[in-house]
């Protein structure tokens, strides 16, 4: 997901013949993949979150089932 055609736009800039300079208006790119990174670690955390409250949801029925 993360080493599509970025990382080959990143190569191309840095070829020696490239006006790096003209390309500045797309340079919104690597704004987008930090977001997209935010995203992504935002989403593992919420699914880890919810993870952990069914668990101890679970736990607490099964608690209560004891009793």
């Amino acid at each position: 997901m993360e080493k599509g055609d970025l990382e080959l736009y990143n190569d191309f800039l840095h070829c020696k013949d490239v006006k790096a300079d003209v390309f500045k208006e797309i340079s919104d790119i690597n704004k987008l993949r930090k977001c997209f990174y935010t995203f992504v670690i935002l989403n593992f955390l919420e699914l880890g979150i919810e993870k952990i409250e069914k668990y101890v949801e679970l736990s607490e029925k099964n608690n209560e089932n004891d009793k």
